[in-house]
């Protein structure tokens, strides 16, 4: 799995039908004793799984959509999957500092990068999908229809982005530590 906390801890709150920001003290703990029955099961909380899968170490690891292109490299061996479930979605984020020192050029980058043909390219490249919907019109065949890299609605529908918590932070901070630790 992921060494990632609120990855891994959404996973026990998707498995039980909770949400990824949940600030619910029973939601956390049931997730964390999930993940923590699963530990059996889990051979290392890293961001170095793929060599792992690739070497058939392990057969199965957490990690994002962008592992799709070595499923590209290696289609008859390796699959990404969205868990029917559900799991988590995230978002690519740009944005221009207050302090920038040329912020005129930073917005050109960005109006550049929003270009559908440029975020198509960028989608082509990088296989982690895009919500823009004219860049999809141009994707290639294979990425267009994807469903893992544009799933369709009923999948969409259960992935879920995250949100800041707070101080609601600190309850996934001691269940990552239990996690961890048991």
């Amino acid at each position: 799995m992921l060494d990632d906390m609120r990855e891994v801890i959404s996973v026990g709150l998707i498995t039980n039908g909770t949400s990824v920001n949940t600030t619910d003290r029973d939601d956390i703990q049931a997730a964390q004793d999930y993940i923590i029955k699963q530990k059996n099961n889990i051979s290392a909380f890293t961001y170095d799984s793929i060599p792992m899968v690739q070497s058939g170490d392990i057969v199965a690891a957490q990690w994002y959509v962008g592992a799709m292109l070595y499923v590209f490299d290696n289609p008859n061996e390796l699959a990404y999957i969205i868990p029917e479930e559900g799991a988590t979605m995230y978002q690519e984020n740009m944005c221009i500092l207050k302090s920038a020192p040329n912020k005129d050029n930073a917005k050109k980058f960005l109006e550049f990068f929003t270009q559908p043909e440029i975020a198509a390219l960028n989608t082509s490249q990088q296989t982690n999908g895009t919500m823009n919907t004219k860049a999809i019109e141009l994707l290639p065949e294979s990425l267009r229809n994807n469903p893992s890299i544009n799933p369709p609605e009923d999948v969409k529908n259960k992935l879920q982005l995250f949100k800041e918590l707070g101080q609601g932070i600190r309850l996934y901070d001691r269940a990552w530590t239990r996690i961890r630790t048991s």
